[in-house]
This record gives structure tokens, sequence and C-alpha cells, in this order.
């Protein structure tokens, strides 16, 4: 059976972890080890919610899961804009210090 309180608790948790991934700066190295977490954690958030689904037809409750879920998803593609746009400088500082390195040795 499910507890409704352990899956209530996880999207507590879900949460708090997507704020605090959303207000470290993009390249700190705590964010791969707590978006590795983020992953888990929805996984496991997956898992209740089968089990839920499967046990419980209240559709009032099944609805605010699915607000949460869009909720978590739209925090998610955000965080993943925040990393894609990181990359997307990252490489194109990249191709500029390598446009100079070959300026430089071709002096």
């Amino acid at each position: 059976m499910v507890n409704e309180k352990q899956l209530d608790e996880l999207n507590k948790e879900l949460g708090i972890l997507m704020d605090e991934i959303l207000s470290l700066p993009v390249d700190d190295e705590k964010t791969e080890i707590l978006v590795s977490n983020l992953q888990g954690m929805v996984s496991r958030r997956q898992n209740l919610l089968s089990m839920y689904l499967n046990e419980i037809k209240d559709k009032q409750l099944l609805n605010e899961q699915l607000l949460l879920s869009k909720k978590f998803e739209d925090t998610a593609k955000k965080i993943q804009q925040e990393r894609q746009d990181l990359l997307s400088v990252l490489k194109k500082g990249k191709r500029q210090l390598n446009v100079y390195k070959s300026v430089d040795s071709n002096r």
C-alpha cells in the first residue's frame, strides 16, 4: 500500500532540491551531485506514483499529483535550458580561444 505521506514528503524534497539547483551558479561543482540526486528522486517518485495510481482512485488527489508533475517538469526544463546555455557559451569561448591561439602561433 502506498503511503500518501511518503509521496508528499518526496514531493517537498524534490521541490527543495530543484530550488537549490536553480539557486546555484550553473558552473558550480555541487550542481552535478544535486542533479544526480534529482534523477534518483524522480525515479522514486515515478515508482510511488505508479503504485499510487493502482491503489488510489481519488480524482482530486490524482489531479494534485498531475499538477505537481507539471510544475516539476517546468522547473526541470528551466534547469536543463540553463545548462544548455552554459555549454553553448563555453563552446563559443573555446572556439574563440582556439582562434586566438591559431593567430598567435602564426606570428
